[in-house]
């Protein structure tokens, strides 16, 4: 088996009141291996992220997220305090720009309105070296993932200025989320096919 959907509940966010900050949870719904030209093998993740909003205003969710990052961790109950043998961080290029101040409303072709009690969905796609020189993992054994997501593909600034003038609709969500770590098996003996013919 290529990975178990075991989720350890680990949700880091800042700058927002627990309050209004969503529950979010991931399952990995699609994994498989793919090699480059140079022999260089990767694990490719397909994630669908769940945002849960237990709070009493509703939360505009940007349509467009981003993996920014992710940390790989030896096998056990929990990340904790362990240290990440293998990381990776990924620059976010800002697919919104100052054209969104011209809308008093968000657009609901870019904004997804989550309502109080309600649960929206997001897919994400994460990319796990398994060999070549920025594998530091090794094949046939356990291991915990945790990634990163950027929710605002654009400046902050720009998040920032959104969320006051946006204020009576909703919560807009522009935190930088940790995903719970989930638990993932490295086969000893991965079957491959050409990064390329993936897409």
């Amino acid at each position: 088996m290529m990975f178990h959907a075991l989720t350890i509940p680990i949700l880091l966010l800042a700058g927002v009141p627990s309050t209004d900050a969503p529950e979010v949870s991931v399952d990995i719904v699609n994994a498989a291996y793919c090699t480059l030209p140079d022999g260089r093998m990767s694990l490719e993740l397909r994630l669908d992220i769940k945002y849960r909003n237990d709070s009493v205003r509703p939360l505009i969710l940007p349509r467009l997220i981003r993996t920014s990052g992710y940390r790989l961790f030896r096998s056990g109950n929990s990340v904790g305090s362990n240290v990440a043998i293998q990381s990776a961080k990924f620059k976010v290029f800002p697919d919104y720009d100052d054209s969104l101040r011209r809308s008093s409303v968000p657009d609901p072709a870019l904004f997804e309105f989550i309502v109080p009690g309600s649960t929206g969905h997001r897919i994400a796609n994460a990319s796990i070296p398994v060999t070549g020189p920025h594998a530091r993992c090794q094949l046939g054994h356990d291991y915990l993932l945790q990634v990163d997501v950027a929710n605002w593909p654009a400046k902050q600034k720009l998040g920032l200025s959104l969320q006051r003038d946006w204020a009576k609709q909703g919560l807009l969500w522009t935190e930088m989320t940790v995903l719970p770590a989930v638990r993932i098996h490295l086969d000893e003996t991965p079957k491959a096919e050409p990064c390329s013919l993936r897409g």
